[in-house]
This record gives structure tokens, C-alpha cells and sequence, in this order.
């Protein structure tokens, strides 16, 4: 069985994976759009996704394996087998209600639209995440859902998914 450090250091690498997998599928379909604007967003940051995750992995290696030097000293030194760290060694149930948000959100965002969609997944998220006034998570997402569609409709030019209803 593996050792709690070596848990979390393969959840680190798997979130990090799912991430790029994820922008890698949505560049993907952002490709088959007719209108170079539309593209104009995505394919620089995905590339610099794509640059950043090595690096986001070496220095993820880097640090579990410092940890584990040090682990290594103190049992030595001590005598004693060093205590495993149980909060880092599990996907809390926050992390993978989060990304299971996002994945959701992606996958609905077309069929229901931005303008519906939008302010649900930012109110599921901030609940998950642990806001509980429901002033705050009313306001906050429906605010941030009308200045994204003014930024990026009227402003930028660049269309949103419109799904039911429009």
C-alpha cells in the first residue's frame, strides 16, 4: 500500500491531469468554430496550460520528495516512525463536489446556456465551498453572472452559449 505523502502527491498529479485533460477537450471543440474571435481566449491559455503543467508536476515531485527526506531524518533521528498526514492523503468531499461542479457545468453549459446555468453553478459553488448567507450567494452570482455577459457579449463581441429559451 502506498504512504499517506505518496497518496496525496498522486492525487496532486491526477487533479492536474484532469485539469489539462479538461482544457485540452474544451480547446479541442473551441477549434471547430467558424469565427476566429471566438478563439481568441482559449488557445493562449491553454497553451500556457499546456507549458505550465510539467512544471506544476516537477515541482510537485520536488516538494513530496523533500517531505519525505525529512520524514526519513526525523525517523532516524527520533527513533519513532514518522505520523502520516490523513488530511492530505484524502480527496475531501469538497474537492471532488467541486470538480464534479465543473465537469457538470461544461457538459450542460450548451444545452441550458450561459445566461440560466451560470449563476446556479456559481451559487453551488460558493455553498459548497462554504458560503451559507443566502444574500451573499444570491447577490454574488447573479452579479458576476451579468458583468461576464457584458464583458464578453457586448463589450468583447464574443457570443456565449444561448441553450433553451433563446
Amino acid at each position: 500500500m502506498l504512504k499517506s505523502s505518496a497518496v496525496v502527491l498522486l492525487n496532486r498529479f491526477i487533479v492536474a491531469t484532469l485539469i489539462i485533460v479538461l482544457a485540452g477537450i474544451y480547446f479541442i471543440d473551441v477549434q471547430s468554430l467558424p469565427n476566429v474571435r471566438d478563439k481568441v481566449l482559449i488557445s493562449p491559455i491553454f497553451w500556457i496550460m499546456l507549458v505550465f503543467y510539467p512544471i506544476i508536476l516537477w515541482q510537485e515531485w520536488r516538494t513530496w520528495k523533500a517531505k519525505e527526506r525529512a520524514q526519513q531524518n526525523k525517523a532516524t533521528n527520533t527513533k519513532e516512525e514518522p505520523e502520516a498526514d490523513e488530511v492530505e492523503g484524502k480527496l475531501s468531499k469538497k474537492i471532488v463536489l467541486f470538480m464534479g461542479s465543473i465537469a457538470l457545468y461544461l457538459a450542460l453549459i450548451t444545452s441550458i446556456g450561459f445566461v440560466i446555468l451560470t449563476p446556479v453553478f456559481l451559487f453551488a459553488l460558493m455553498y459548497i465551498l462554504g458560503t451559507r448567507s443566502w444574500k451573499v450567494l444570491l447577490s454574488v452570482s447573479l452579479i458576476t453572472t451579468v458583468l461576464l455577459y457584458i464583458f464578453f457579449v457586448i463589450w468583447l463581441g464574443i457570443p456565449l452559449p444561448q441553450g433553451i429559451g433563446f
